[in-house]
Parts: C-alpha cells; sequence; structure tokens
C-alpha cells in the first residue's frame, strides 16, 4: 500500500507536466541544486523572498552544520554516521575516495540519461581530482579577486548558461550550482557595494545574550560584545547582503534559461550561520542552536503550488526526493522523499529529527523541543515553541531535562535506510 501510495502522489505531482508536453512520450524533468555556502535563514529570508514565494518552503535540518558534511549528505542521501563524512578535515579524503567516489547523486543521474553539470563548490577536501558522475566541471575563477573584470558568481554564472544553452532539448539536465557565497571572502559585486547599507539591523533577542551561563557550548564562556565587535558584526552582515544580489541574480538567470525545460529548482545552503551576533557567536557555524542547524529549502517545480511546509526535513531528503521525481536507481537512502508534501505541505511526517557533528555534540529536535548532549557531557534542551530563540537551557533552570528524549538520540545515531524513518516516527 505505501508503495501505491508513492505512485499515486506522483502522478499527480507530474500530471501537469505530462498534460502540457506535446509528445507522448515522457520525458525526465530537469533538476536543479542550487547550493549557497554558509547562507542564514536570516539573510536567505531577507533577500530571496520573491523566490520562495514561487514554491514550497520548509526549515530543513543540518545535522552536521558544516560545508563538507552537509554536502556529503546531499550527495549520498545518508547521515554522517553511515557515510562517515563528518567534517571538513583531510581525514574525509580517502573515506570519500573509496566509499562513495563514483556512487553519488551525480553518478545515479548520469546512469539515468541525464547531462550532468557540476559548477562551482563540491566537497571541501577533494579539489585535485575530476569528480565522478559529472559530464560537465566549472571550475571558480577570481573568487574574492577585486580586480576582476567579471565578479566570480557572474563568470560561473555565464559558463553554467553556456552549458545549458548548448545541451540538446530532449536531453535532462541535471545542474549543482555551488558559487560558495556568501561565505567569506567578503566581496560583492561592484556594482553592489554598499547598496544594502540604510536596511535596518534587526537581531533578535538572542543577540548578545546577556546571560549564558546556562549554556555549556563555546556560547558560555564568550563575553558581551564591545563596539568593535558590534560594528564587524554590522560590516560583515551589510557586505553579506550585498553578496546576496548576485546570487539572487544568477538563480534568475538560470531559471529564465531553463524556461522551456519543464525543471524542478532545489534551493538550499550548505549550513546555517551566526549572522547576527546570536548567544555572543560574532560569526560562525557548526553548532546545534537554530541559527546553525535550520535553513529554508525551497522546491520550484510544475505541480508545487505556493506554500510553506511545517514538516521535519533534512537536507539530505533532497537526495530521495530528486530520486523519486527523475526515477533514480539508487542504493538504500537514509532520507525520505518530499514528493508528497509538495502536494500537501501538512502531510503528516517525522516526529524528530537527528543532530549531530563529530564529537562535539549529539541531539534530537522535534517541532517543539531540543535535547542535545555535548561531546563534554553536559545538556542543554529547550522548548522551542516557547523559547524559539533558545535563551534558557532548561535542564538547569527548571531542573526538568527530560533524559526520556537521550534514548531518541541514541536510536537515530544508528539509524540507516528505513530504519532512520521508523525511528525517527517512534
Amino acid at each position: 500500500m505505501k508503495v501505491l501510495a508513492t505512485l499515486i502522489t506522483l502522478v499527480a505531482l507530474l500530471l501537469p507536466r505530462i498534460a502540457s508536453a506535446e509528445v507522448t512520450e515522457t520525458r525526465a524533468p530537469n533538476i536543479v541544486v542550487f547550493v549557497l555556502d554558509d547562507a542564514s535563514t536570516t539573510i536567505m529570508t531577507q533577500t530571496m523572498s520573491q523566490i520562495a514565494a514561487q514554491g514550497m518552503q520548509f526549515s530543513a535540518t543540518i545535522p552536521a552544520p558544516i560545508c563538507a558534511a552537509s554536502r556529503a549528505a546531499m550527495l549520498t542521501g545518508m547521515h554522517s554516521h553511515n557515510s562517515l563524512i563528518g567534517g571538513n578535515g583531510g581525514q574525509y579524503r580517502d573515506v570519500w575516495l573509496n566509499a562513495h567516489e563514483g556512487n553519488t547523486l551525480g553518478n545515479w543521474l548520469q546512469s539515468a540519461g541525464y547531462r550532468t553539470i557540476l559548477s562551482g563548490k563540491y566537497l571541501n577536501f577533494l579539489h585535485d581530482i575530476r569528480y565522478s558522475g559529472w559530464d560537465v566541471q566549472i571550475p571558480i575563477e577570481g573568487r574574492g579577486d577585486p580586480h576582476a573584470d567579471v565578479y566570480w558568481v557572474d563568470l560561473l554564472r555565464d559558463h553554467t548558461l553556456q552549458e545549458i544553452s548548448a545541451t540538446p532539448s530532449d536531453t535532462p539536465i541535471a545542474l549543482w550550482f555551488a558559487p560558495a557565497s556568501p561565505h567569506g571572502p567578503l566581496l560583492a559585486d561592484r556594482k553592489y557595494q554598499g547598496t544594502s547599507w540604510g536596511i535596518p539591523f534587526a537581531p533578535s533577542p538572542n543577540f548578545n545574550e546577556a546571560d549564558v551561563s546556562d549554556k555549556f557550548s563555546p556560547a558560555g564562556e564568550l563575553p558581551l560584545f564591545d563596539w568593535g565587535v558590534f560594528v564587524s558584526i554590522l560590516d560583515r552582515y551589510y557586505d553579506r547582503r550585498d553578496m546576496m544580489r548576485s546570487l539572487v541574480d544568477a538563480f534568475n538567470a538560470i531559471q529564465s534559461a531553463m524556461a522551456d525545460r519543464e525543471t524542478y529548482f532545489f534551493i538550499i545552503s550548505d549550513n546555517g550561520y551566526f549572522e547576527m551576533g546570536e548567544h555572543r557567536f560574532a560569526r560562525g557555524k557548526g553548532w546545534f542552536y537554530e541559527e546553525s542547524s535550520q535553513v529554508p529549502l525551497i522546491i520550484i517545480g510544475d505541480g508545487i503550488a505556493p506554500a510553506k511546509s511545517p514538516a521535519l526535513v533534512y537536507n539530505l531528503d533532497i537526495t530521495a526526493t530528486i530520486a523519486d521525481l527523475a526515477g533514480l536507481t539508487t542504493p538504500t537512502l537514509d532520507g525520505i522523499s518530499l514528493v508528497p508534501f509538495l502536494l500537501d505541505p501538512n502531510h503528516a511526517g517525522r516526529k524528530r529529527v537527528l543532530l549531530g557533528y563529530e564529537q562535539r555534540y549529539s541531539g534530537v529536535r522535534t517541532a517543539v523541543r531540543k535535547l542535545v548532549r555535548l561531546g563534554n557531557g553536559h545538556l542543554e534542551l529547550y522548548h522551542l515553541r516557547n523559547d524559539p530563540y533558545e535563551l534558557s537551557n532548561r535542564c538547569l533552570t527548571t531542573k526538568t531535562c527530560e533524559r526520556a528524549l537521550e534514548q531518541h538520540i541514541e536510536a537515530l545515531k544508528t539509524c540507516a535506510g528505513s530504519t532512520c524513518l521508523e525511528r525517527e516516527m517512534q
């Protein structure tokens, strides 16, 4: 019955595309994955609202909110405890080459007849090889060069548009577009530099958090900001907003170039970012707080009505969703297809998701609670409905740590394939 239900939802989602086709043969949909780098929910929401309004919007959990671990999750469809890619370090290079190179999303799409285009950043620890599974690889050129004639995002965009144009209309395209921005170096295109100044800086209540004595992450030891730190936060925020304008331009240009091809677009950041001084972090990522571990996921395509879904989803669900839409043959995946949620944003889904980054921490998040066990043994618990800015660690402030949630951490840390969803539903 579960298989039948999936088939029915797929047919319903793809029906508008099939009905409008002028040929009787159903063609595979084109796929574009647009990966931002270190883009926070704040900055994506502020600058990409018109794009987001075209499709289904989720808040996606990034279990290990660091560049390579997140990208590896989307390329393999696996949690880091199964892929064994837990971070950015060089120790993961051989793991990738031995266990994953040749068996990733690019390979599966290529085997299904797609012309696969890798444009930009791939994995931090792997720069010196030609990646398997990608017919075209376009490197980033001139990144951070203030004297470049063409801004690096625009250059990457233009090379990508050339490859789209060169692809026969009857050949499906799978594009991974990852321009490594608004990650530093913080350099916007000259035409956009300074254009964000004047926009109000409106931090959330956890900006320069007054009392961090209940936190056992590095936040608990950070000092209050002085004026110099505050100015650096302001400068970085406005520089990154300026950089986002080129990313919006790039998406709009790619979407326009794909206008005559039935395409599903996936827009996400590899991780979140402490954008506006949350919890006394002047910058950075890699922690379980919402600003770092939650990012917008936007899916646009035929049959998808604009809406917001409250579902608990992962970044790695992108992989299973693409496999579903494109009819790919894949190994066992840890994520789930989001196709049912694209039809009904309130479709019943997971009850909890996993958090975990190397030895720093492991945790579990539900729609209303988050419990995290840090590597130092301490626990942090937040009731997100009443405390969305994670100001009060209830393990200390109310002495109610809800240790029953710990059993779910252990269960999710060892899940694989279908057992992940089974344990996420318990």
